[in-house]
């Protein structure tokens, strides 16, 4: 994968990646659950989401050091998915304007990624959305109040 060659190459590596947050991010449905377990079936959607939350930092914050260190051992890495990005703009069907503008942008974020500041915040906005979102929905499902004895009198 780091060489953007052989069996895997780019486009592959790109599946495997996703697939890996999609397994990572599956873990906030289990903590939220077994969140809800430790406290007698009951969870509030605050509480859940707070799980969600961590989870998504946790997991965010290892795959920004997973990539820097990916990226200092085999730096063309990131040349080489945007060389990748390149030739699938050109290869598109765009008017040429367009195709411009989104050369530019890719360039723009290639300046980004060559910023050692920038890059560890770009590469925790490619995640941490998604598990944001995914936190948010799923504590509307894993959410559950105690349920209120009725009053008899």
């Amino acid at each position: 994968m780091a060489t953007g060659t052989g069996d895997t190459g780019y486009k592959n590596s790109e599946l495997i990646g996703y697939s890996g947050i999609f397994l990572a991010f599956s873990l906030i449905i289990v903590g939220m659950i077994k969140e809800r377990q430790l406290k007698d079936g009951c969870i509030s959607y605050k509480s859940a989401f707070m799980v969600g939350l961590k989870i998504s930092a946790i997991t965010t914050i290892f795959y920004v050091v997973a990539w820097m260190i990916m990226t200092a051992i085999y730096p063309q890495v990131l040349e080489g998915m945007f060389t990748m990005m390149e030739e699938n703009i050109k290869s598109g069907e765009l008017e040429p304007l367009e195709m411009q503008n989104q050369l530019d942008q890719m360039a723009t974020w290639k300046g980004y990624y060559a910023n050692p500041f920038l890059k560890p915040l770009m590469v925790a906005f490619e995640i941490f959305p998604i598990g944001l979102l995914i936190s948010l929905i799923a504590a509307i499902f894993i959410q559950k109040k105690p349920r209120v004895a009725a009053e008899t009198a």
